[in-house]
């Protein structure tokens, strides 16, 4: 969580909470010091459901600087949410129990002396403030609207200019305090926070004594001004009707600020699968599901959003239609025509005439406000496309690394296949070898019985030719006569057994 100026101040305010100096504080004692802020009771209670976040009905350090952090956002023109949480603001401002201001002793420790209106600026405003053709001295809120009006600056933000520029509470601006107003509106323009409290450089000499009187009430200072500070769908951006009403004034559309800022990038891209900045009614169907809400009320919703009536929105309309559920969801009706704050930028129509006022140096004013308007939408509409622009390159960065991924794994397995079929191939050629050395054993084996075998055919010749030579000189005779005593002889050796 993050404050503009010393810690000191927020310190001492929760020393204010927990004067008792205990490690928890009570509902009904953060209620009693929560209401002094001047909120509403509604805002009270969204800001304690997000500061009881461990939902046991007190609050400890933690929860009581959420409280304070929230406070601090809703005076300051933003929504009690978790959101506001990491944004860069002022300090809350309370009212002390005596009805006397609480901060404003310890202004100098929050706000620096950088707010000093140079001599330039000072005849500039001065010359603003002439040309609005003041009475007695001063400038009621009929003559100060259409200028700050024309700023461009949401109506809670003017309220609080011109709080803090009526310092002496009478309903009107004189020299000095119109000064101070076009100075906070410029250097809001400029993007700069509205301090909580009136910075010492901007508070003249004779001005000291009010600023640290007694603390009159509100509705004899911003009600003169009369500025609906409320963004509600019912009458955002325009003025009441219970005390100023200007004939011929009327706020432009120009003037009206877009009021989002949480453009749920994911979600939109995450179903702009085509990338072409705009997605159908069946592409948010799902999501528009998840809230739950009545068939009939989305049917309403989508119909607010879809102004062109083309069946597709925008990142713009997707981030309105996901405001507008959020606040059906809080139980506040659905609006029978769009707000002209709500409308998203790139639909709203230009507008280039300012009200004249009939001084130069006013309207050169009040061009230069507008010049910084458009600037700025620039630079929103901008932010929005580079931020588009990331995601894609980011999913295309994406996608590269998953191919990159892909392919180096293939490499690597590849890799692998090659190591093993030179390992294989390996096998083989030592098998080869091994087969040639056994051809060539074999080869000289075969070689040796080829000898052999030609030593026996040789051998065999000879004994034939012997056999031969032999049988060509047997004598027949005397083997008759062998065989006849033999067969002699076997007689014999019947007769005797």
């Amino acid at each position: 969580m993050i404050f503009k100026g010393s810690i000191v101040i927020i310190l001492l305010v929760f020393l204010q909470l927990n004067s008792q100096n205990r490690d928890t504080v009570g509902a009904q004692e953060a209620a009693a010091f929560l209401k002094r802020s001047n909120l509403d009771i509604n805002t009270l209670g969204q800001i304690w459901e997000v500061a009881d976040y461990h939902k046991k009905g007190y609050l400890d350090k933690l929860g009581a600087f959420i409280a304070f952090k929230l406070v601090a956002a809703c005076q300051q023109g933003h929504p009690p949410s978790i959101a506001s949480l990491s944004l860069n603001l002022s300090p809350p401002s309370f009212a002390s129990r005596s009805a006397t201001p609480s901060i404003p002793s310890f202004g100098n420790l929050a706000i620096s002396d950088n707010w000093a209106i140079n001599a330039v600026e000072q005849t500039k405003y001065e010359s603003i403030f002439d040309g609005l053709n003041p009475v007695n001295g001063k400038l009621s809120g009929d003559k100060v609207k259409p200028v700050l009006l024309n700023s461009g600056l949401p109506g809670p933000s003017l309220a609080k200019i011109w709080d803090l520029s009526d310092i002496d509470k009478d309903g009107q601006l004189d020299r000095i305090e119109m000064c101070v107003a076009l100075h906070l509106v410029y250097r809001s323009l400029q993007g700069e926070a509205i301090p909580v409290v009136l910075p010492a450089s901007l508070i003249h000499p004779s001005k000291k004594n009010f600023q640290w009187g007694e603390r009159r009430s509100r509705t004899g200072s911003v009600a003169s001004l009369d500025i609906n500070s409320a963004p509600s769908f019912q009458t955002s951006g325009t003025m009441r009707s219970q005390s100023v009403q200007p004939t011929s004034l009327t706020s432009p559309i120009l003037s009206s600020v877009w009021l989002l800022t949480d453009f749920r990038h994911f979600n939109f891209f995450k179903i702009d699968t085509d990338n072409d900045g705009l997605v159908s009614g069946n592409d948010v169907r799902n999501i528009l599901f998840q809230s739950a809400l009545p068939q009939a009320t989305l049917a309403q919703l989508w119909a607010l959003v879809d102004i062109k009536k083309s069946g597709m929105i925008n990142l713009e309309q997707f981030a309105l239609i996901m405001y507008l559920i959020d606040d059906c969801k809080k139980g506040r009706a659905v609006p029978s025509i769009l707000p002209s704050n709500l409308v998203p930028p790139s639909f709203r129509v230009p507008v280039s005439n300012i009200i004249p006022s009939g001084n130069e140096e006013l309207d050169k004013l009040q061009h230069e406000m507008q010049i910084l308007i458009m600037e700025r939408r620039e630079a929103e509409q901008a932010i929005v496309q580079l931020e588009a622009d990331i995601t894609i390159k980011n999913s295309e960065i994406k996608n590269l690394q998953i191919e990159y991924n892909t392919l180096e794994n293939t490499v690597t397995q590849l890799e692998r296949q090659k190591a093993e079929a030179e390992r294989r191939l390996e096998t083989l050629d030592n098998q080869v070898s091994q087969l040639e050395q056994t051809g060539s054993s074999l080869k000289e084996k075969l070689i040796e019985e080829e000898n052999r075998l030609e030593s026996l055919r040789n051998e065999n010749m000879r004994n034939k030719e012997n056999i031969a030579v032999r049988v060509e000189h047997f004598d027949f005779s005397l083997f008759a006569s062998f065989i006849y005593d033999l067969f002699f002889m076997y007689l014999i050796y019947i007769y005797l057994h």
